[in-house]
């Protein structure tokens, strides 16, 4: 699920930094929402999976709380880019990262039948 919301946020970004129409945007908006979406929820379950029962709830707030830090330092980060180059370009910056997290993801899927979940 987190390699597939990745796609569609990286099929968002480009489409942000190469669309020229009002119906292209709309479409890049919906991968970007669905790609938020799953990627929340998908979190949720790794994060179930890898961290003890006792520790749930402090590891699930951390994770919010990073995901929320992270939208508030995004426009401090891209803004300067943007602001320099072009809007475009800093949705096809985005659009990269989205590339290279997504390698990371490809390249740290486990064994097929095996769990994220280390043995207890």
């Amino acid at each position: 699920m987190l390699r597939f919301s990745t796609l569609a946020l990286t099929a968002a970004f480009l489409i942000l930094g190469t669309a020229d129409r009002p119906i292209t945007l709309s479409a890049a908006m919906v991968f970007l929402g669905f790609g938020q979406g799953v990627v929340f929820s998908a979190l949720s379950i790794v994060i179930a999976e890898l961290v003890p029962e006792s520790l749930l709830g402090r590891a699930t707030a951390i994770s919010s709380t990073l995901t929320f830090l992270g939208q508030f330092v995004s426009p401090l980060v891209l803004g300067p880019v943007m602001a320099s180059t072009s809007i475009a370009t800093g949705y096809l910056v985005l659009a990269g990262t989205a590339v290279l997290i997504l390698v990371v993801l490809i390249a740290l899927r486990p064994p097929a039948g095996e769990s994220l979940a280390p043995a207890v």
